[in-house]
């Protein structure tokens, strides 16, 4: 009876957690420490991330490790309490550089916030834990598993072969080159181990330094318009420009472009009134939010006659794209010399005959109703 309960405490154990809503571990990188050729960094590394939308004290609590199958914080190596006055503020990260340097491998792309030669982790299998308090965290191995829910744990990443991890699927195994990194910017959590991570080859790390991701802010947002219409001119001739904006919020990738696109061959855009027209213009962003940038839009000289409709369309920053409507004419050219010789004939209540000598022009015909006066002047495009 003792076995069968053991066993059905490390089997409910694998799903009873809480989520996290301050703090999460959103990287292991478990491969350093080695002497191999093709490993990634000379040092393990665990990032946290503040998911919460405040600033987060975690003075006197710990990271802990277990191998896959052993007690998590069992020794005092495996144990790396955070220093008095360690806090995340909202959105921010933290890098901790655990164990001992390899031979091999690269320092860490970016400085580590705070350094431990504890928590040397195993590359392949192992679970490490975010605890409330410094204590050894007593439980995980499987002579001793852990009593649920385990209230001081603020989240813990299982990996490989680990007989822990939240959700009851720990993240795939790692390996010298590989590391496990939280969904969107470490914000996903579903409390599920295998579907919160996926496991990147050479991952890069990130320090307090490093651009806060705020977790359930509004995602990238383009927006562009309005739409253009009457943009006319005459055949052979560019028209004038005609403009509208692009503007955005909460962009990701910064610094980059947008990119604004002609869809037909007959126009083209430019961030210039004047100058600097061609099919495709990139509009600059060096941080999450565009200001409302000018476009502007016209018909280019060689474009047939007839009507005239495309789009514009602005892409980029993560966002959905934005598409702006352009609509108008190619005109025939002027005409510069007038029908003359006009000859009404058969005039009747309903109807009369009109003859003339053509000028250059295209034929006009205008009909006027019985008994009530009309001025019509033609307007290019217009029927």
């Amino acid at each position: 009876m003792k076995l069968l309960y053991t066993i059905l405490s490390l089997f409910i154990g694998f799903s009873v957690f809480s989520q996290s809503s301050t703090v999460v571990i959103s990287q292991v990188y478990s491969g350093g420490g080695s002497s191999t050729a093709g490993v990634t960094y000379k040092n393990d590394y665990v990032e946290l991330h503040n998911i919460s939308t405040a600033v987060q004290d975690i003075s006197g609590y710990s990271l802990q490790y277990g191998s896959s199958a052993g007690q998590i914080g069992g020794t005092a190596s495996q144990i790396y309490a955070f220093p008095a006055l360690t806090s995340i503020p909202a959105g921010a990260y933290l890098l901790i550089q655990t164990g001992s340097a390899g031979t091999a491998g690269a320092d860490l792309p970016i400085t580590a916030d705070l350094v431990t030669t504890n928590l040397s982790l195993s590359a392949t299998a192992g679970k490490v834990a975010l605890i409330n308090n410094a204590a050894a965290l007593g439980c995980g191995a499987t002579a001793t598993p852990c009593t649920f829910p385990i209230v001081n744990v603020i989240d813990l990443v299982g990996w490989g072969a680990a007989n822990l991890a939240e959700g009851g699927a720990a993240v795939s195994a790692l390996s010298i080159s590989t590391g496990a990194v939280r969904k969107i910017n470490g914000c996903q959590d579903t409390d599920n181990n295998l579907t919160d991570f996926e496991v990147i080859t050479n991952p890069v790390p990130r320090n307090s330094g490093s651009t806060i991701a705020t977790c359930g802010a509004p995602g990238p947002v383009l927006s562009a318009g309005p739409n253009i219409t009457n943009l006319n001119t005459v055949f052979g001739v560019t028209s004038a420009p005609m403009s509208f904006t692009v503007s955005g919020t909460n962009l990701a990738g910064f610094p980059d472009n947008i990119s604004v696109t002609a869809s037909s061959a007959d126009i083209e855009v430019s961030l210039s009134m004047g100058t600097g027209y061609a099919s495709t213009v990139d509009v600059s962003f060096t941080s999450a939010t565009l200001n409302a940038t000018a476009i502007y839009v016209r018909v280019k000289s060689t474009a047939p006659l007839g009507a005239v409709s495309a789009t514009v369309n602005c892409e980029g920053g993560g966002a959905p794209d934005a598409t702006v409507n352009i609509s108008g004419n190619v005109l025939d050219t002027e005409p510069g010399t007038q029908a003359n010789n006009i000859i009404l004939s058969n005039v009747m209540n309903n109807g009369l005959d009109i003859n003339w000598t053509n000028g250059n022009g295209a034929s006009r015909i205008v009909v006027i109703r019985q008994t009530a006066a009309a001025e019509i002047n033609p307007t290019d495009g217009f029927n």
